[in-house]
């Protein structure tokens, strides 16, 4: 994973679980920080709200992406 410094506008992290792939990639947009998740296997991206720091982005999109692996494996 990337590590966020202050000056950092964007980062990303690609993260392998259970055969899923995704990337968070955390942009500022101006007023805060947002992240954006995609899967390697979807066309389908997932946006957070907005946070006042990257790393609760990064955080919260990773904890998305946990979200959905877990519903995935329980409707399997």
């Amino acid at each position: 994973m990337n590590e966020l410094v202050p000056a950092d506008t964007e980062a990303e992290s690609t993260v392998s679980v259970d055969g899923f792939t995704y990337t968070v990639r955390v942009v500022s947009d101006g007023g805060g920080y947002r992240a954006h998740l995609t899967w390697q296997h979807q066309l389908s991206e997932q946006t957070t709200p907005r946070f006042s720091n990257a790393r609760a982005a990064m955080i919260e999109g990773h904890s998305l992406a946990e979200e959905r692996i877990l519903a995935w494996r329980s409707a399997a």
